[in-house]
């Protein structure tokens, strides 16, 4: 039977919830306390977690809330979609004990694969815009929505490691929030995005991006051999699908504080697992943006 939404707060902790998602906060008296890790940031008292109340705040934004808000930011879903999230973690807990101080244990549901796919048109001008060619367009299945829930925007179709097609997400195209929509009760941090496709390709290495197009075009300029986290954050999911492909990973996330951080706490988290190579990219840009001569550069030929 599903709990109520006020049942799973009287069940699912704060604590829990982050332990779950490997989140490591330094306790102070009643309150957890760490950098934000949904706004990134490398302020250590930016985000605090009332265990008492079981409420958490971001004083980098200036808002919180309970559990479920604290999904929705996380995972980038509706309310639906994180009342899901939350009564799949109970579903997998060992126990339903009020305020449990962790699920040891927890799995998180995988993504169930599609049994339908969007009909897309490849010919946007936008994609054109993006410097991506015909080529990069059809491999990645690229293409303009115009019904459902991404209509209006361009759709980028998702996939698992075994490569099922597992959601699509959804690129704005004039400055609609969200600027990337995914559907409700995807859970993203149980995929890193082009997965299925680099295990193909005989190189030992692996290169690390936060963002979509910073895939296609690293691909396009010769490194098909490219991950994104779609985020600058690593969950323990991810960090495990790294693991098991076992190669030098080139850590270039995008040159700004977040990314910044992100590489830190992946090279925390991996340090002594795989052989790490970060990359420092020029202060406000991304992978996407540089040409392929500064990726070169900042890379290595192939």
């Amino acid at each position: 039977m599903n709990l109520k939404p006020n049942e799973i707060k009287d069940v699912l902790s704060m604590q829990a919830l982050l332990e779950s998602y490997g989140i490591q906060l330094r306790q102070k008296g009643n309150s957890l306390v760490g950098c934000c890790p949904i706004h990134q940031g490398d302020n250590p008292n930016a985000f605090h977690v009332n265990l008492q109340r079981n409420l958490w705040h971001c004083f980098t934004r200036e808002h919180g809330g309970d559990v479920f808000n604290f999904i929705m930011e996380f995972e980038r879903v509706d309310f639906q979609g994180a009342l899901e999230i939350a009564q799949a973690l109970i579903k997998n807990a060992p126990s339903r004990r009020a305020r449990s101080p962790t699920f040891v244990g927890y799995e998180p549901r995988e993504n169930k694969p599609l049994e339908f796919t969007l009909p897309l048109d490849p010919n946007h001008p936008y994609l054109k815009e993006r410097r991506l060619n015909e080529a990069t367009i059809r491999h990645f299945g690229l293409g303009y929505c115009a019904q459902g829930i991404l209509k209006g925007r361009i759709a980028i179709p998702i996939h698992d490691a075994q490569g099922n097609l597992v959601a699509y997400s959804g690129r704005s195209l004039n400055g609609e929030v969200p600027k990337y929509k995914f559907p409700k009760g995807f859970r993203k941090s149980q995929v890193l995005f082009n997965r299925h496709r680099v295990k193909e390709f005989e190189t030992t290495t692996l290169i690390l991006v936060e963002g979509f197009f910073s895939v296609f075009r690293l691909h396009q300029a010769g490194f098909p051999n490219t991950v994104a986290l779609m985020g600058s954050s690593l969950s323990q999911a991810q960090a495990g699908l790294l693991l098991a492909l076992n190669r030098t990973l080139v850590i270039c996330l995008d040159g700004d504080q977040a990314g910044r951080t992100g590489t830190k706490k992946i090279i925390q988290a991996l340090r002594g697992k795989l052989t790490l190579l970060p990359r420092c990219l020029p202060e406000g840009t991304q992978p996407d943006q540089l040409d392929r001569e500064t990726l070169f550069k900042i890379l290595g030929r192939r």
